[in-house]
């Protein structure tokens, strides 16, 4: 293999092996955040981005100097609470997670946290045998997002 032809799949490998990126929201998109973001009492904003399957604002403001950093579900544009912080399962909180993953097809994972207000469940094995990393939403358990491990 030539030194270039072997960059050339290093980067291509790499490529694939990389996280997905943050992307800017489309204008429909960007319409339907803003609105969502005034109907919950926001008055600015900085920048809207799509992160790991949720909607990331900065420096949302309500006007009373509150300026903080916000997501948002992909989906319905709820405001996810990240007030708690970011702590371990309970063994209770994991058997439900356990028992709603598994009524979606799921045959279990290996590890789950609250991350900044969503649960993080790492390699969970989906009915196809594949690993995927998920966000739930904490309280629903829905999931927000996946991605293949």
């Amino acid at each position: 293999m030539t030194p270039r032809l072997a960059a050339s799949a290093l980067a291509l490998a790499l490529l694939a092996a990389a996280p997905a990126l943050a992307r800017a929201p489309s204008a429909d998109e960007r319409a339907r955040v803003e609105s969502a973001l005034r109907a919950q009492g926001f008055v600015g904003w900085r920048g809207i981005e799509m992160d790991d399957g949720l909607w990331e604002v900065d420096n949302a403001s309500r006007g009373n100097n509150d300026v903080r950093d916000i997501r948002l579900t992909p989906d319905d544009l709820t405001l996810i609470d990240a007030s708690e912080g970011d702590r371990a399962v309970t063994g209770e909180e994991r058997a439900a997670i356990e028992q709603a993953l598994r009524g979606q097809g799921f045959t279990g994972f290996n590890s789950v946290s609250l991350d900044d207000g969503v649960w993080a469940v790492d390699d969970a094995r989906g009915a196809d045998g594949v690993l995927y990393d998920l966000a739930l939403e904490r309280h629903s358990l829905r999931i927000l997002h996946r991605e293949k491990d």
